[in-house]
């Protein structure tokens, strides 16, 4: 497994991701873009979901979307 950060994704990348919280908690996602949705997850949105306010609860504006590849 590789962590990359959002500058190191692959331009269309589509993957499974995980997203590590300090609380123990993770989330699985899906995207056909994956760069494209780390970026959509660290800014604001109109509608907040639960990964949007944990993401800014842990990580604040540090968060840099790192994604986790198999190769």
């Amino acid at each position: 497994m590789e962590i990359l950060k959002i500058e190191e994704i692959p331009q269309n990348l589509s993957c499974i991701y995980k997203l590590d919280f300090p609380n123990n908690k993770i989330y699985i996602g899906k995207s056909i873009d994956l760069k494209r949705r780390m970026r959509e997850h660290n800014k604001p949105n109109e509608i907040e979901t639960v990964v949007d306010r944990a993401i800014k609860k842990y990580y604040g504006n540090d968060f840099d979307g790192y994604g986790y590849l198999n190769k």
